[in-house]
């Protein structure tokens, strides 16, 4: 059975820097559970209908996945994740100064899919990678409803290779810790039960998952990023730099990440530039030609990626 610390118990740190993730209990109380579940009634009622469609994420059939970004358009989640609940137990979990980087928050529905073992790191790019992760119960979380399970000590092999082909079962747009790492990682996994109200802690490099949610009943989540203070994130065009890099290698099936060579100078043929373009496509919902993609380096491909994005009013 995995150890529960109390806010403010000696040992999290330390365990955190050994283990890469430490469970937390009676992080919330039931006074402030009822003020958080309201406050997010609240927002997806009045709120949600006026941010930009970007900040939040629905599944096909519409129901609603995930919402981003509350603290910025909404002054009492910003006061949350400043509070002293949060960053006290986060200023004794680091050896830095943090601040908020992100909050969202995941409904979960009855009925979605397990999500692939990841990395935080993968897709929120922050140099150096001193950030943390914070996933909050917002109801009893089981095996049953979508529990999140962790490779212990994972954080200590850096950033692992990811593909698309662990993530169809989320439609193909999330990417996966390739399943060989996974198996040899198998002992090292942990899936507690969470009470609502207690947290997960973890650093931005270490494996974990959820599973899929058999209950026939929401599974409501909320999730805070902090980094340090002295840290910087990637610019968009710079984020998608790394995006487009990693497309080509795996598509290309290359042992590196590429720098300055294109698609074709790397040796690409028409196939796979399609499985490139198809790529972008799915995650950016725009494209370059197959020319571009063939004859642009992946800063140059980004570039294309960006201003075709910036000409998608709608999207910003």
């Amino acid at each position: 059975m995995e150890r529960f610390f109390t806010p403010g118990e000696t040992g999290i740190a330390e365990t955190l820097k050994r283990e890469g993730v430490v469970f937390v209990d009676r992080l919330l109380d039931e006074e402030r559970m009822r003020e958080l579940r309201a406050a997010l009634e609240r927002y997806e009622r009045d709120v949600l209908p006026t941010v930009p469609p970007a900040s939040n994420e629905r599944f096909a059939d519409g129901t609603l996945r995930c919402m981003r970004d509350l603290h910025e358009y909404e002054p009492w989640f910003a006061e949350l994740a400043n509070g002293p609940v949060f960053m006290d137990l986060v200023r004794s979990a680091v050896p830095w100064e943090p601040q908020v980087f992100y909050l969202e928050t995941f409904p979960k529905p009855d009925g979605a899919a397990a999500l692939p073992a990841h990395q935080e790191l993968y897709t929120s790019p922050v140099d150096p990678p001193d950030f943390i992760h914070m996933w909050i119960a917002l109801t009893d979380v089981t095996a049953a409803n979508g529990g999140l399970a962790f490779y212990r000590r994972s954080h200590r092999l850096g950033l692992a290779p990811h593909s698309s082909q662990v993530a169809e079962s989320v439609g193909g747009r999330f990417y996966g810790v390739e399943p060989e790492i996974l198996e040899r990682l198998a002992r090292f996994r942990v899936e507690p039960d969470y009470p609502a109200g207690s947290a997960a802690l973890f650093d931005c490099r270490t494996i974990h998952l959820s599973g899929p949610n058999t209950s026939g009943r929401p599974r409501p989540v909320l999730v805070i990023g902090f980094r340090g203070t002295h840290t910087s994130v990637l610019s968009e065009t710079e984020l998608v730099t790394s995006v487009v890099a990693r497309y080509l290698r795996e598509e290309l099936r290359l042992d590196r990440q590429p720098v300055d060579e294109s698609h074709d100078q790397l040796g690409g043929d028409a196939a796979s530039a399609e499985r490139v373009r198809r790529r972008i496509l799915e995650e950016y919902d725009v494209a370059p030609t197959t020319a571009e993609i063939g004859s642009l380096p992946p800063a140059g491909l980004a570039t294309r990626v960006v201003a075709l994005l910036d000409r998608r009013p709608q999207l910003r």
